[in-house]
């Protein structure tokens, strides 16, 4: 694809700017191009693994937990929403620029990755989870590691998408984010199960 067009699939999705909730200020997070490297390494060249690692989320990628939970909402929905912390509020959305069999099977994979893959404590029995782990290297040295997960639920009528992230563990731990989102499930399930229709 190339770094602009991955630059446009992530403008599509929010990432890059802030999020847009009223009354907070936001990070905007970091989406690396030859732009930015330019500026930020002092005319350094762009080269074409910095594209590979941009697209992996590595490299400069800086993105927030709610950026990321829009992003789970827009492949669960095909629509970009502007988050609020006010239930009465008018939603407002833009439709993303897609196909819904593109849709489709970037759920599936989703689905796919709880089913039997690196999501898989997502696999609860009392509902149906599509997510996406990520692993981001942090510290000088990557002496540390921050653990993502993101997704909805419940998998074929989506009603609800999160982002969880455990920052700065020890490199690698072998649990993280998926863990703590299976403990959040089961909270949910004995103590507000309506959270899970």
């Amino acid at each position: 694809l190339g770094i602009h067009a991955l630059d446009r699939y992530f403008q599509f999705f929010g990432l890059g700017t802030p999020a847009g909730l009223t009354g907070f200020a936001e990070s905007s997070g970091t989406i690396p191009t030859p732009e930015w490297k330019a500026s930020v390494f002092d005319g350094d060249p762009w080269r074409l693994g910095d594209t590979y690692n941009t697209a992996i989320g590595q490299y400069g990628v800086q993105v927030t937990p709610l950026q990321m939970a829009r992003v789970a909402a827009a492949l669960a929905s095909g629509k970009l929403l502007t988050p609020t912390l006010i239930a009465s509020s008018t939603k407002q959305s833009t439709t993303l620029p897609f196909t819904e069999r593109t849709f489709d099977v970037v759920r599936e994979g989703m689905r796919m990755a709880v089913v039997e893959g690196t999501a898989a404590a997502l696999n609860v029995p009392f509902v149906d989870v599509a997510g996406k782990t990520g692993t981001a290297q942090v510290g000088t040295a990557n002496q540390f590691m921050n653990s993502w997960v993101i997704g909805f639920y419940p998998y074929e009528n989506p009603r609800w998408a999160f982002a969880m992230v455990l920052e700065r563990a020890p490199a690698g731990t072998a649990t993280g984010a998926p863990a703590a989102m299976n403990a959040f499930l089961w909270w949910l399930e004995q103590h507000a199960p309506q959270y899970l229709d």
